[in-house]
């Protein structure tokens, strides 16, 4: 066994640079938050060859006194805390004094500043960190640092060195990242001379945002604002229509800090419940506040991950927060009109026969026929079910029972509220799928069953919360054969079951008798739509609340019992559906996330017949 040896300083501080450096972009990222903590108003980053052979940052911050300037390539030398008791209270980029050090221990650094009140600047010179005596240079109040050669003592670091242009890819990200954070800083990236960024520093974050991500993500944005006590979240998020396959579009911010965290990500996705399909995710742009000590950063070697000492609040506010902002500001999707150009001056588009009107595109003043009539012909658009059954107890499968309201969204004429459509009115119903409706200022398109989903899951759900504990006995109960999966999920989660409505007793190995369900629940096929429900619970990755399995169950039911495509609609029926839908938390999406309705306004429809 080979002898126990110290480690000389060279080699101590090469290991280390090896957390610290990764790659260009994380000398980028950790001069540039030294130039934050410095106080800049103006950052300028130049790169060559993605940052291998030459980074540049400059700033016009308070500067490094002279006496000071060897100080900076020690090891653990900082300005940003004195004692292990500052750690709760750091609100600086960085803390540790790792930066400099480590990324002068892997290349050719030199380092020119000027202290304010100093009359002229200082210059110091190191390659591989040997070290160096700062001699007087001229130069601007403020520091730049420059690093040449990245990894030029150390080969086999380089080899793992991307291309320059995926290199400088990254380098533009994060720096759109820390503008992102700092808007009232203005931020210059170069490369090769030419700027490839560039922010105002106006303080205005949704500007930064269209200057990293562009126009279109400016502008498909809803602000968000949201305070508790010392807690505070601001930042934008993306309409429920503005959704990517992945969560690249996702930044969080602690304080000014870039972070990763799974538990924002998924307060994030639950504030988007029933808002988007499955499969895509939203993006957003927010910062979080909160006092120092409220969670630590010095978990990660890059301070990319933090830990929150309140992580159920943290979560619950980020997901209440960006909920309201979706719900007081979600738009419309607008009905596109992008294969129709508008044509140059003068001239026309050619003309073409009208092909025949569909038979599915009819107006429809007649009664619909029979076999729906509780549902088409009159504007009660809801029968109500069968009587409910009060769960007293966890061992009282027939507890007594009591006569549930009906289960309609219905109101007196005379009596309604004017809701948000009050005005719109179906003109037709198109390919027996789509309500074709108008006001004066804008013309709809209607999803019949989308409308009909939402309605009925903010109505049932609203029920179910009322009188969580009301069951429905099932005439003849229905046998449950779970798969050893399943089986656990339903086991784990009984307590939460059965107070919800469930009624479902052992009848053999992995065999389970279905007597009731919520009074919400469907009154056709409810094992099946059980089977669902638990692999529902499976597939979400994270143990549900009782809450969310309720909402989850009515998710279901709702749909299983929307009025489906391809059914005929009265016009009655349509106009109470619209009334519903106005009186709808969220008329804009249905609960799986797909849009409700599309909208045109009259001045557009004016603008394509070249009225205006």
């Amino acid at each position: 066994m080979p002898d126990i040896q110290i480690l000389d300083d060279a080699t101590i501080n090469r290991i280390a640079a090896g957390e610290v450096v990764e790659r260009p972009v994380s000398v980028v990222k950790e001069l540039v938050e030294n130039a934050l903590d410095a106080g800049a108003g103006q950052i300028e980053i130049q790169i060559e060859s993605g940052g291998e052979k030459l980074i540049r940052v400059r700033d016009d911050g308070d500067g490094i006194r002279p006496a000071e300037l060897p100080l900076a390539l020690m090891p653990h030398a900082t300005s940003k805390l004195t004692r292990i008791e500052d750690l709760d209270t750091l609100t600086t980029m960085g803390f540790r004094g790792e930066a400099l050090a480590s990324i002068a221990a892997v290349s050719r650094l030199s380092i020119l500043s000027r202290a304010r009140g100093e009359t002229a600047g200082s210059l110091l010179q190191t390659a591989g960190g040997a070290p160096a005596a700062p001699v007087a240079a001229g130069c601007a109040v403020g520091t730049t640092v420059t690093v040449e050669d990245l990894f030029f003592n150390t080969p086999a670091r380089r080899k793992f060195l991307r291309s320059p242009q995926t290199e400088a890819g990254l380098i533009a990200e994060m720096t759109g990242r820390l503008a992102l954070g700092r808007p009232d800083v203005a931020f210059r990236l170069l490369r090769g001379g030419k700027p490839i960024l560039t922010t105002p520093g106006n303080g205005r974050r949704l500007d930064v945002l269209g200057a990293v991500y562009g126009r279109e993500m400016a502008r498909r944005v809803i602000p968000v604002t949201a305070r508790r006590g010392e807690w505070e979240i601001s930042g934008f998020t993306g309409e429920p229509g503005f959704a990517r396959s992945g969560r690249q579009g996702q930044l969080f911010f602690l304080q000014e800090r870039v972070i990763r965290s799974p538990l924002l990500a998924r307060a994030l996705k639950e504030a988007y419940h029933t808002l988007l399909p499955a499969g895509v995710h939203p993006v957003a742009v927010l910062r979080l506040a909160l006092p120092p000590g409220e969670a630590d950063v010095n978990v990660h070697p890059a301070k990319l991950e933090v830990k929150f000492r309140s992580e159920r609040a943290v979560e619950e506010f980020l997901r209440e927060s960006v909920r309201a902002a979706l719900l007081a500001c979600a738009p419309a999707r607008p009905l596109a009109w992008n294969d129709w150009p508008l044509p140059p001056p003068g001239k026309t588009f050619p003309v073409r026969p009208a092909p025949p009107a569909p038979e599915q595109m009819r107006l429809l003043y007649a009664p619909a026929p029979a076999e729906r009539a509780d549902w088409r012909e009159t504007p009660t658009a809801y029968a109500a079910p069968p009587p409910a059954v009060a769960v007293a107890g966890p061992k009282a499968p027939a507890a007594e029972t009591e006569t549930a309201p009906a289960a309609t969204l219905t109101l007196p004429e005379g009596e309604r509220p004017p809701g948000r459509f009050a005005a719109l009115r179906p003109l037709a119903q198109l390919f027996r799928t789509y309500i074709l409706a108008a006001d004066e200022t804008d013309f709809y398109v209607i999803d019949q069953h989308a409308a009909h989903e939402r309605v009925r899951y903010e109505q049932l759900l609203r029920e179910a919360r009322e009188r969580r504990a009301a069951a429905q006995i099932l005439l003849s109960p229905e046998t449950l054969n779970l798969s050893w999966q399943e089986e656990q999920a339903f086991l784990e989660y009984y307590p939460q079951l059965r107070a919800l409505g469930f009624i479902v007793e052992e009848f053999g190995p992995q065999t389970y008798l279905l007597r009731a369900v919520p009074c919400t629940g469907p009154y056709a096929g409810p094992a099946e739509v059980f089977r669902r429900f638990l692999a529902e619970v499976l597939a979400g990755g994270e143990a549900p609340g009782a809450e969310r399995l309720l909402e989850r169950w009515v998710f279901l039911t709702a749909c299983r019992g929307a009025v489906k495509a391809e059914e005929i609609l009265s016009v009655p029926a349509m106009e109470e559906l619209i009334h519903l839908l106005g009186q709808t938390e969220n008329p804009f999406t249905c609960p799986h996330g797909r849009p409700v309705f599309m909208v045109m306004s009259r001045a557009e429809l004016e603008k394509r017949f070249y009225r205006t």
